[in-house]
């Protein structure tokens, strides 16, 4: 069973709350990272992104995860020279799991 099929029976009617809520504490977890990451603070980065990991594990983002676990890496790493660029990617993919969420009527459309 995939993890949205998961998520679809734990929360039954209840599955937009989930996403609102996980998209309603992405900006403070995002700011979290960028700042660890414009600070080059290895420690912070991979606290940031683990906790963005998890987030992500939880409610299904998978490709999401995908990026935040190699930002944690090269944290792990102390070696943040590609993080900008790994930044990028998963906000690229925050926005095209969010896009998919609304497309299938998982989350409400963001107020433009």
């Amino acid at each position: 069973m995939n993890r949205l099929a998961e998520i679809r029976m734990l929360f039954t009617d209840d599955t937009s709350s989930l996403f609102e809520d996980f998209f309603a504490e992405l900006p403070n977890r995002l700011d979290s990272l960028h700042d660890a990451v414009h600070k080059r603070a290895n420690q912070d980065v991979m606290e940031s992104a683990h906790s963005l990991r998890g987030s992500c594990s939880s409610v299904g983002a998978i490709y999401v995860e995908r990026w935040a676990r190699r930002i944690e890496r090269s944290a792990n790493l102390h070696d943040l020279d590609h993080a900008g660029t790994s930044m990028l990617c998963l906000e690229i993919e925050l926005a095209r799991f969010r896009e998919w969420l609304e497309a299938e009527g998982l989350l409400k459309a963001q107020a433009v």
